[in-house]
């Protein structure tokens, strides 16, 4: 199982750098996120279309294709507590994807938060992967 958080799924989504390496490393899992991954992936969108001219069908097309992915969505309230214990390391919006893997996780499953936060993962390299990529 993975968490994915948005900056992978905006990549992946987008077909931009570290896109097929995020691919490949989703093939054959479950796929887990926060319902916080929809408004952040919505922010990141709007954001490209404002400032980095992503056409908003295009940006449409990645909301839709969003649903595709099979995820299995998770509420943050029943995680809150754990993100709050996370606040030292972490954003608020982090805590809630690292707060939801270290949830899932259970001795016979390490679950990890896919993510292109680089700064993140250094903070947290226990519970994050960041995918090897040839496509940048």
């Amino acid at each position: 199982m993975i968490v994915l958080d948005a900056s992978a799924a905006a990549a992946l989504l987008l077909n931009q750098p570290h896109g097929r390496a995020i691919a490949e490393l989703l093939a054959g899992q479950e796929v887990a996120a926060p319902e916080l991954l929809g408004v952040e992936l919505l922010s990141v969108l709007r954001g490209w279309v404002r400032g980095k001219g992503l056409d908003p069908a295009r940006a449409q097309d990645a909301l839709v294709d969003l649903e595709d992915l099979g995820i299995v969505w998770y509420s943050e309230r029943p995680i809150l507590r754990v993100a709050w214990a996370l606040r030292d390391r972490a954003s608020a919006y982090d805590a809630i994807y690292l707060a939801l893997a270290r949830t899932l996780s259970t001795p016979e499953r390490e679950v990890r938060v896919l993510t292109l936060d680089e700064r993140l993962a250094r903070a947290w390299p226990e519970l994050t992967q960041v995918p090897a990529s040839t496509d940048r």
